[in-house]
């Protein structure tokens, strides 16, 4: 992809940098906040979903720049970091360049309603339509969220205050989108109602995972995230039977 100019403020530090960068590449970081962001390896332990990639910690520049795109109107910010998701999912499956092993269904942890009214947009769709632009797929809205934001709840309450439908049945591997790994209480709440819907395998892409040390270092999180009925059945290999709304 070709260079260009960050015309915008950097979205880690708020400084306009005009150096030449690579869109793809630097993100929505300027040069300087750049070699603060680190990747993070493949994450494990979430029920329900095959395989979990967020690029990197909730920290630094990259908490700042979701703060920035989530309460500065800069919807920019993400629609780069969809092309980076882009980018990390293609390096670790090679022939989804090619459409040969693209996820059949690419969708995202849908907003709450007050989330989207506030701001304008769905974060998760933005990226979404991102992912598969890149993917040479396309973006659907799968899942409804039934329950509110989780903005302000605890731990206890992101885990049990979760739930989503399906719109619609889904078949074959989904790759699901989301921003910010808290407990991970939506994003495998999600998967299984992606599950139920018909969907035979579940990949997790997002921007950040908010974990602490330990969690980091393990590479999973120190609680299962997801303590209801489907969840269960998923995390067990069961199969509840399909339903949506």
């Amino acid at each position: 992809m070709p260079g260009v100019f960050l015309v915008r403020p950097c979205a880690g530090c708020g400084r306009v940098s005009r150096r030449v960068r690579r869109f793809a590449a630097g993100g929505p970081f300027c040069a300087e906040c750049l070699p603060q962001v680190t990747p993070l390896p493949a994450l494990t332990g979430f029920p329900g979903l095959d395989s979990v990639t967020a690029l990197y910690p909730y920290a630094g520049p990259t908490r700042q720049a979701i703060l920035t795109a989530k309460h500065r109107s800069r919807p920019d910010v993400f629609r780069a970091f969809g092309h980076q998701l882009a980018r990390r999912w293609s390096a670790e499956h090679p022939l989804a360049v090619t459409g040969r092993s693209a996820p059949e269904v690419i969708t995202w942890v849908p907003a709450s309603s007050r989330g989207r009214t506030v701001r304008g947009y769905d974060q998760g769709r933005l990226m979404a339509i991102a992912v598969a632009g890149r993917l040479d797929g396309r973006a659907r809205p799968v899942l409804w969220r039934r329950s509110g934001s989780q903005l302000g709840r605890s731990r206890a309450q992101r885990l049990d205050g979760v739930g989503f439908q399906a719109r619609r049945p889904v078949a074959g591997a989904v790759l699901l989108i989301d921003d910010v790994i808290t407990t991970g209480a939506s994003l495998t709440a999600a998967a299984a109602a992606l599950r139920l819907a018909g969907a035979t395998t579940v990949h997790g892409l997002t921007v950040a995972w908010s974990a602490s040390a330990d969690e980091l270092a393990a590479g999973r999180p120190n609680r299962l995230a997801g303590s209801g009925p489907v969840d269960r059945a998923v995390a067990a290999g069961g199969s509840p039977g399909r339903r949506w709304r």
